[in-house]
């Protein structure tokens, strides 16, 4: 229990400091900031559109909470090569549980 508050205090120490940092950047090129904001800009565009995707199709196959597994896959897919697979995997359980669909697996593959 003691590890896993450390790891959460870690964590949020780590997201504020990203933040301000986010906030108030360091003095950079005008060029430079403004690469890194189109990067920013059109990967969040990138994510949302890919989130929207795969809320979308949840929710054609009739799994619930498909809206959350949509923005949980946005939220995901910013982090680089495990994101997509992690956002993948979560909503994995649900389906193959979930009484009310006549074929998970058919489900599950979609």
């Amino acid at each position: 229990l003691n590890n896993v508050s450390h790891t959460i205090t870690q964590t949020m120490i780590i997201l504020l400091y990203v933040l301000f940092w986010l906030c108030a950047p360091v003095p950079v090129s005008t060029r430079v900031d403004t690469v890194f904001r189109k990067y920013i800009m059109m990967k969040s565009l990138a994510c949302l559109g890919y989130g929207l995707c795969v809320g979308t199709l949840l929710y054609t196959l009739s799994v619930d909470l498909a809206v959350v597994f949509g923005m949980i896959t946005m939220v995901f897919n910013y982090i680089p090569e495990v994101g997509p697979f992690i956002a993948m995997v979560l909503p994995t359980p649900l389906i193959l549980l979930d009484s009310r669909l006549q074929h998970p697996w058919a489900t599950l593959m979609g």
